[in-house]
């Protein structure tokens, strides 16, 4: 049977292969806002137009599936919540991360001498309305830890990081119940009208217990004037959280860790005196530190994917969720072999135009009035070496690798995620230049590791004359 299969593979592709001398030598490929309808015959002399031709028999195969861990360091973002989604089940994020030295300090010490006094310490974190997902008032019961094992920005860090011996679970550093409207106000702002106000930034603030405050008045001069050494004496930070209500919906919240309003601060005061060593003064002062790119910041997932049916090629929809939950894989068909010759009259050249893949939202499964949906989708490949996603490349006729799809952005009119193949791309597949039947793809939110957004497509499944069901689509133009 393996020997039978082999030889009508290898016999597809010498027909395939013989079969593109038909096509013309230019690539009518065109970008991914065009429908391809036309493109060919706005480029060939009319008198050489045969006609223009479509082509979307080939069924891809399709599946859901869980990723496992993704990575998710060096985000903007950090999120924190738990949610119960009706429809890709349970999801919980929280971070950890490094902070650093702000601002010099004179005298690099807090108490250089006798009358510097430690008053508190707070950290705070930036978020905006828009950055919430579910349940405002869902209340969450949030932990801080200090690290004791140091992080170091040179690793990667993922979404399964095991923190097992990195926090003492004993000794929180701060704590809090709190939902997304219990934000810090201004003294101007005193009441809940500004929570509609665009853009807005909203903060969380917590009190770090007294020893942490302590820890942080008395760091050395070495801690508090170089960088790395601060990070060894105070390693960072770990927030997590917990639902009150854990049968509630819940939410998550996204917070700018970059922002120059997500900060850990110490307040801490100083007595001035006259000549005649008399009190005259107590002056007031604080010293923030910050999260910045040089540092690590990372979100870790949990999910419970609930129902959702996972590798079976039969299912009708595809579920994508960012946050490491379930993404959908899908394969070429070994048919595509035999397109060119399928037709082939012997007697006209073949231009491609477009080949494209149109992903239709299942708008009743992704509840759009409820839940964001990613603004784009990207198709990846894993690495066989290393396991990362990646994209996909293909050999281009100048010996150099181009990126295989491009598109992928949400069409909010025909509510589609719509890819098209690259110029040369096609060609390629159909040489079996780039083994792709042989290549599983990846279907995964672009802002994977710092968003909760989600989406149901539909797939390959369905009636054939299903206009919305997932499609390899190929446009051509038939001359003389």
């Amino acid at each position: 049977m393996k020997q039978k299969h082999f030889a009508n593979r290898h016999n597809a592709m010498i027909k395939a292969g013989q079969a593109l001398s038909i096509i013309a030598s230019i690539t009518l490929i065109s970008s991914c806002n065009d429908d391809g309808s036309t493109i060919g015959a706005n480029i060939l002399p009319k008198e050489e137009i045969v006609g223009v031709y479509n082509y979307s028999d080939y069924k891809i195969s399709t599946e859901n599936i869980i990723p496992g861990k993704v990575q998710s360091d060096d985000v903007e973002y950090a999120l924190l919540g738990e949610m119960n989604d009706p429809d890709f089940g349970f999801t919980k994020s929280d971070f950890y991360g490094q902070l650093t030295l702000g601002s010099t300090i004179k005298g690099s010490s807090f108490n250089p001498y006798s009358g510097y006094m430690v008053d508190s310490a707070t950290i705070s974190f930036t978020y905006q309305r828009s950055g919430i997902v579910g349940d405002t008032l869902a209340k969450h019961k949030v932990s801080i830890y200090e690290l004791t094992q140091p992080l170091n920005p040179l690793n990667d860090y993922y979404s399964d990081m095991d923190l097992t011996g990195y926090f003492d679970a004993d000794k929180p550093i701060a704590q809090g119940e709190l939902n997304a409207k219990n934000f810090v106000k201004g003294t101007k702002e005193k009441n809940d009208s500004i929570w509609n106000v665009a853009n807005k930034e909203f903060l969380w603030s917590f009190r770090l217990n007294n020893e942490t405050t302590q820890k942080l008045f008395n760091l050395d001069k070495n801690a508090l004037s170089d960088r790395k050494a601060f990070q060894q004496a105070f390693k960072g930070i770990y927030v997590t959280t917990q639902l009150v209500n854990s049968s509630g919906e819940g939410s998550i919240i996204r917070f700018n860790m970059l922002s120059q309003k997500s900060y850990m601060t110490l307040y801490y005061s100083y007595e001035r005196r006259d000549k005649y060593n008399t009190i005259v003064d107590t002056i007031r002062s604080n010293y923030s530190f910050y999260f910045n790119h040089e540092s690590v910041r990372a979100n870790r997932f949990t999910n419970n994917t609930g129902n959702i049916v996972v590798n079976d090629p039969s299912v009708q929809n595809l579920y994508i969720q960012s946050m490491a939950g379930t993404n959908a894989k899908f394969k070429f068909p070994e048919e595509i072999y035999s397109w060119v010759d399928s037709i082939n009259d012997n007697t006209h050249k073949v231009g491609i135009s477009t080949v494209d893949l149109v992903f239709h939202i299942d708008t009743t499964l992704s509840r759009i009035n409820k839940y964001t949906l990613p603004s784009e989708l990207q198709i990846k490949q894993k690495n066989t070496k290393t396991g990362k996603l990646e994209t996909p490349t293909f050999l281009n006729t100048s010996g150099g690798y181009d990126a295989a799809f491009i598109g992928g952005s949400i069409n909010y009119t025909t509510l589609t995620y719509h890819f098209r193949f690259a110029r040369g791309f096609f060609e390629s597949v159909l040489h079996n230049d780039n083994k792709i039947f042989e290549r599983e793809f990846y279907l995964t939110p672009i802002s994977y590791k710092e968003n909760y957004n989600r989406v149901v497509l539909r797939s390959s499944e369905g009636l054939q004359t299903d206009e919305k069901r997932l499609k390899l689509d190929i446009k051509y133009v038939k001359f003389h």
